[in-house]
């Protein structure tokens, strides 16, 4: 064998280098799916993509589209997986996520040809090549993910031990010769339907219930979902140096939702552009500015609680959802009067800070250029019912200098479901904006301290603001 020849087939082996995408929709996601696939492809030229869709309701028709479009790439195989849905009747789903959230379970036994396996949402754009993390070795795993800050009650909840973090399952690189081998799949399912009560995230909640010792943690530029880009206080400097490479849209507020704004916005459009055959401008990291949409997102939260209660029945538990709502009805309500609504009461409280053990979700974080905006909920067992007053706290290193803003209730109807001792914890949420003006210049941490009659209860949030 000549030299010419050998370099021959040592490119021709580089090309067949494989990835195996799993996604799970159903008909009203194909064109997110399509322009995820899009960002996918262009992305990563040098490998074949064998494309497995899970599905249920397309018909031949969608799948020849899907053909049409990407027939021009050579590169790519798919495969149609027909799903039933009777398979999860009777599971919760939420108002963004659908029953093919738990396709990806099956993905293991279905897919018996594969010992490995990366499954994405189909919420997302692939921004970068990813050849790193499909090279991630995982042996000795059951899957690889990136952590989700979510509700620090799991071991009550879902049984996972102290200490263990939570995955988010928008992004899993599977070791599925392992769950296969271990029947996950069926100690997964069996999970599912003996908890689904007590369920606030489907089946990411199930898949960290029964896999929280058997992930192994991966960079967050991997699934650099909503949270990340809170956690940074819109900072795009910082977001540039976390160099994401898997953007994922989560929660409700999606970037092809037109009326409303997205966190990277552009990133998607970029992508839908190529999708529909348009010029694309290749633009750098943007925040959508979301002065106009931010009033519909807190509209629409009023408008249709997340967990399907009735507005009518929330507005009767709760005077302050109540006395904001019809100020947030009209759609040309600007940012500053959305703010006003939700200001913030500076009171002085004479406590002193001395820290607790109770649990914080902070679910938003966002320094304005006049305002701070805080989102969360904070509980106590025994300590969390109608009549604990919750308050934001600035204080200075030296506690000379304290702040204290009374913060008004949202109802988190599934807190309910953190600690199963029937009490009502239901007024555990919280959501407003304080006023920076109210403070003198300086460096604060900040805390929350929860008052109930002459008891009360502080803890640090580890952050830092300066005035």
């Amino acid at each position: 064998m000549n030299n010419n020849n050998f370099f021959v087939i040592i490119i021709l082996k580089l090309e067949m280098r494989e990835i195996n995408i799993v996604v799970g929709v159903n008909r009203n996601y194909i064109k997110p799916m399509s322009v995820m696939l899009i960002s996918l492809l262009e992305n990563n030229k040098e490998y074949k993509i064998n494309f497995n869709i899970f599905q249920d309701d397309f018909n031949n028709e969608d799948k020849e589209n899907i053909l049409k479009r990407f027939n021009e790439y050579k590169n790519l195989d798919i495969n149609y997986i027909d799903i039933t849905n009777d398979l999860f009747k009777g599971l919760p789903t939420l108002e963004h996520i659908s029953l093919s959230t738990y396709y990806r379970i099956l993905a293991p036994k279905l897919l018996e040809k594969y010992d490995k396996l990366l499954y994405l949402d189909s919420d997302l754009v692939v921004d970068g090549n990813i050849s790193e993390l499909w090279e991630t070795n995982i042996e000795d795993y059951a899957v690889a993910a990136v952590r989700e800050d979510s509700l620090q009650a799991n071991e009550e909840r879902l049984g996972i031990p102290k200490y263990h973090k939570y995955f988010n399952a928008g992004v899993l690189l599977m070791n599925s010769k392992m769950l296969r081998e271990g029947n996950y799949e069926d100690i997964i399912m069996d999970y599912l339907y003996k908890n689904k009560e007590i369920l606030l995230f489907s089946d990411q909640d199930a898949l960290n219930a029964i896999l929280y010792n058997k992930w192994y943690e991966i960079s967050e530029k991997w699934n650099y979902h909503n949270y990340f880009v809170d956690a940074r206080h819109s900072n795009l400097e910082e977001i540039k140096l976390d160099k994401p490479v898997i953007i994922h849209y989560t929660g409700p507020i999606k970037p092809w939702d037109k009326e409303k704004g997205s966190v990277l916005k552009n990133i998607y459009l970029r992508y839908e552009a190529l999708y529909n055959g348009e010029k694309i401008i290749l633009e750098d990291l943007q925040l959508v500015h979301r002065n106009e949409n931010y009033k519909r997102k807190i509209y629409e939260k009023l408008k249709k609680n997340k967990y399907a209660i009735k507005l009518n029945e929330v507005m009767k538990k709760n005077k302050f959802l109540k006395n904001t709502y019809y100020k947030l009805k009209s759609s040309s309500t600007p940012l500053e009067k959305v703010m006003n609504s939700f200001e913030a009461k500076k009171i002085d409280v004479k406590d002193s800070l001395f820290e607790s053990n109770f649990d914080i979700f902070l679910s938003k974080f966002r320094d304005h250029k006049d305002y701070i905006e805080i989102e969360g909920f904070a509980f106590k067992v025994g300590f969390s019912n109608r009549k604990t007053e919750k308050y934001l706290v600035f204080y200075s290193k030296s506690r000379e200098k304290k702040y204290f803003f009374k913060l008004g209730v949202v109802d988190r109807e599934e807190c309910n479901h953190i600690y199963l001792d029937k009490r009502d914890y239901s007024s555990s949420g919280f959501f407003n904006f304080i006023k920076k003006s109210e403070m003198k210049k300086g460096e604060y941490e900040i805390g929350i301290l929860l008052k109930k009659d002459r008891l009360t209860q502080f803890k640090s949030l580890n952050k830092l603001v300066t005035i």
